[in-house]
């Protein structure tokens, strides 16, 4: 999805650039193109406002912040990265959950001395996003669309750390929503050091979260659930996070051996959280997981 902005002040046009998972429609990545001007060192303001979408007025409704990457004779690039790591930027939450709820986006950044901007219109990229579904699920439904769909987790390496995630829909009670988990690895160990996983905010807090591995009923059942049951460390209004530390020395918490082991091995996970008393389940094959986790260790070899 890409939208060039409208400009808000002279030469403050911006390009901006989404990125997805086409095989279960989350953003994976912004890009971010500013003019050659902006200063490198300042970094931007992004974020969303009740405003016509042709000005920016700060401070924004929802305002982040995020460092300019790049700069060459053209263009200045700034690269987000989604992350549903505490600390991190959370794409879906920060952007797709307030498309909704704002009338434009705008970004904003040093150039000159001055602060200049530039604004879109939400209704713009609201349209853009439900074109992008709806292409997508030509393509799941066996229609040729000219988009190649992929399945699985997405491999993201960043700094001393990469990250496999993987988004499941899922209906509960006729509301639809989504869960995700996400497995850091040390990129010197090459192994795995945290596992996050994300649900919508209807979550009954003192429950928690659980994930689980099993099989299939036509595939030999001898082996039982393995199951993670995880605290929540944080709840807002768009969703509830809970994560864990690897531990070796803990069978329940080495996650080598629990997770990525076991999602090698059986061919179903689960994931589940409690709304109302209710426990709401989601699963997935995890046939994708294999070659996605190939993937990976061929990252984690790369020179950083």
């Amino acid at each position: 999805m890409s939208r060039v902005a409208a400009t808000g002040e002279p030469g403050a046009a911006v390009n901006m650039g989404l990125v997805f998972s086409r095989s279960r429609m989350q953003p994976v990545g912004m890009i971010i193109e500013l003019p050659a001007t902006a200063d490198q060192k300042a970094g931007i303001k992004y974020g969303f406002a009740d405003a016509d979408g042709k000005t920016v007025r700060l401070p924004l409704n929802k305002q982040f912040t995020a460092p300019i990457t790049s700069c060459d004779k053209g263009t200045c690039a700034v690269r987000i990265e989604d992350d549903i790591t505490l600390d991190g930027h959370d794409l879906h939450k920060d952007f797709l959950d307030n498309l909704g709820r704002y009338t434009a986006f705008a970004v904003s950044f040093q150039s000159g001395g001055k602060e200049m901007g530039a604004a879109v219109s939400t209704r713009h990229l609201t349209g853009d996003h439900e074109l992008m579904i709806a292409e997508n699920q030509k393509v799941e439904q066996g229609h040729d669309t000219g988009m190649r769909q992929v399945l699985g987790w997405d491999v993201q390496c960043r700094d001393k750390i990469c990250t496999m995630t993987h988004f499941i829909p899922f209906e509960h009670n006729g509301k639809r929503g989504h869960m995700a988990a996400a497995l850091q690895f040390d990129r010197a160990s090459g192994k795995p050091n945290t596992l996050i996983v994300q649900v919508p905010p209807d979550a009954d807090r003192e429950q928690g979260a659980e994930i689980a591995f099993f099989d299939r009923p036509q595939t030999p059942a001898s082996r039982e659930p393995a199951v993670f049951a995880m605290r929540f460390a944080q709840c807002d209004e768009t969703s509830c996070i809970a994560r864990i530390t690897s531990d070796p020395s803990n069978p329940d918490r080495d996650l080598q051996a629990s997770f990525v082991e076991n999602a090698l091995s059986h061919s179903t996970i689960g994931m589940s959280y409690h709304i109302g008393g209710e426990r709401a389940v989601t699963t997935d094959s995890t046939r994708q997981f294999k070659p996605d986790y190939q993937t990976l260790l061929a990252e984690l070899k790369k020179p950083q």
